[in-house]
């Protein structure tokens, strides 16, 4: 059985991978941007579980919550994937290959 210590560890490691701001993927947008996109997702993750509440007497608690988390997941997966993609420097701004490993 999991120590209560060592899941409340994970828990906080978990959380703060999200809710940390040098640590989520969108690290490299302004912090602006950064905030105006964190509020955008508490929104909706907001907006989902109190949707999934309130529309359990009416749907069923496995139909609506499942698919409205699931949902959630997606989004947030999508916002984070398009935070780095856009944050990627072109390939012109990069480096050049090391020349003395050619010997010129």
């Amino acid at each position: 059985m999991i120590a209560i210590p060592t899941l409340v560890r994970a828990l906080k490691a978990n959380y703060f991978l999200i809710m940390e701001a040098d640590r989520n993927p969108l690290w490299r947008l302004p912090p602006a941007q950064r905030f105006q996109t964190m509020i955008y997702l508490a929104v909706m993750w907001t907006t989902i579980f109190c949707a999934a509440f309130g529309l359990w007497f009416w749907y069923g608690e496995l139909i609506v919550a499942h698919m409205l988390i699931i949902l959630g997941f997606i989004l947030t997966r999508v916002t984070f994937a398009g935070a780095e993609r856009s944050a990627m420097t072109p390939r012109s701004v990069r480096p050049r290959a090391v020349r003395h490993l050619n010997g010129r």
